[in-house]
């Protein structure tokens, strides 16, 4: 088979084409092996067949006739014919059958190229993807994790917030009770203020009544040093008159002494005695003119004194209630600025606590929705990498 294939090399297409008779039109173009050689083994057969058939005529016609001599020549000259048609379809062939072997070795080199180009690429491929499955289960085993820990994480700040939530209710519970006392408080201190009010009003109501008193007192007492006074006056008017008395009375004493120095006795004696008896009786309304004054003098005396006892006892009870008023009063100014600090106080406690309230419970809010969102933007971003290496897959 080596010898008949490098033979069948030595011989050239071009050769064997230029060999070809030009009116053999037949088939050249076979689609394997198997069909050129059934093709090539049917036209010989058939040939063989009909040089057969040529070459053993019948019995009757082996015998020599002189007429069948030309006859004899066309059948020789017909199978020389056959013998170079026979020649020129095992040339041809061989001719196909060596380019139909060089076309399927050079298709099987092919298929073996494109066999190892195809495994290669499917090994490159499938180890790809088996490092892209990889690296995806473990950014799925990340992100698993991730999402087990921010899951964990959240449930912590969740447990938390509602531990912080009930504690900030109770605390809130505790103030309001608080409040709720220190209003009832309020409302009894307010109350308490309103009846010291009113016990301040009714004491500035009898302080004023004691002033108008005072101011009466004051008059009356006014009126009594006037009285006092023209008292006085007329008790000096009439002591000067009795003084003016008493030095007329000597004056006369002594004219009477002058002019009746040489008188008798008992005219003397009688003068005498009627001077005497003149100035008993004036001495005697002297005495009592100054006793009458002196009684009212005193009695005056009594009145002043006992106007100026109570006078001072009124002004002591007075100052002594305008302190004990003062007192009060910066007691109750003092207790008044101690309830509106505390209410101030309790106010802005309350108004601080619930602004606490009010930015926890924003900030829980915005942490729990930004961690929501961070979830959702990386299981979106993860679902999405996911399906872009599932596409690249």
């Amino acid at each position: 088979r080596s010898e008949i294939w490098g033979e069948r090399k030595a011989v050239s297409p071009s050769l064997a084409m230029s060999s070809l008779p030009s009116d053999c039109g037949r088939l050249h173009t076979y689609d394997s092996f198997d069909s050129v050689y059934k093709s090539t083994s049917g036209n010989t057969h058939s040939n063989s067949r009909g040089v057969i058939s040529d070459e053993c005529p019948s019995v009757s016609e082996l015998t020599p006739s002189p007429c069948d001599s030309s006859t004899l020549a066309e059948l020789e000259g017909a199978l020389r014919e056959r013998d170079s048609e026979l020649q020129y379809l095992r040339q041809t062939m061989e001719h196909n059958e060596r380019v139909i072997f060089r076309v399927y070795e050079e298709k099987e080199r092919a298929w073996e190229r494109e066999t190892r180009r195809l495994k290669a690429l499917h090994e490159t491929r499938l180890r790809s993807s088996a490092q892209r499955a990889l690296r995806l289960e473990q950014m799925l085993m990340m992100h698993t994790y991730q999402l087990q820990q921010d899951k964990k994480r959240l449930r912590e700040e969740v447990e938390r917030a509602e531990e912080e939530n009930a504690s900030l209710r109770r605390e809130t519970e505790l103030l309001r009770n608080r409040l709720e006392e220190t209003e009832w408080s309020l409302c009894q201190k307010s109350g308490e203020l309103a009846l010291v009010k009113s016990k301040l009003k009714e004491t500035q109501n009898d302080h004023s009544t004691k002033v108008q008193e005072i101011v009466s007192l004051k008059g009356e007492l006014r009126e009594l040093k006037a009285e006092l006074r023209n008292k006085e006056d007329s008790i000096e008017k009439m002591s000067s008159q009795l003084e003016d008395t008493r030095l007329q009375l000597n004056e006369l004493r002594l004219v009477a002494n002058e002019a009746e120095t040489e008188g008798d006795l008992v005219k003397h004696k009688a003068s005498d005695s009627v001077v005497d008896g003149e100035d008993n009786v004036l001495e005697l309304l002297s005495k009592r003119d100054l006793q009458e004054d002196q009684q009212k003098l005193n009695n005056n005396n009594i009145e002043v004194e006992r106007l100026r006892n109570e006078l001072t006892r009124e002004r002591a009870a007075w100052q002594m209630e305008r302190a004990r008023w003062a007192d009060e009063k910066g007691r109750v100014l003092i207790y008044q600025k101690k309830l509106q600090l505390n209410y101030v106080h309790m106010y802005n406690r309350n108004r601080e606590l619930e602004e606490e309230i009010e930015a926890i419970k924003v900030s829980k809010t915005s942490s729990t929705n930004s961690v929501l969102a961070d979830l959702a933007s990386s299981n979106k971003d993860c679902g999405r990498s996911i399906v872009s290496q599932g596409i690249q897959l």
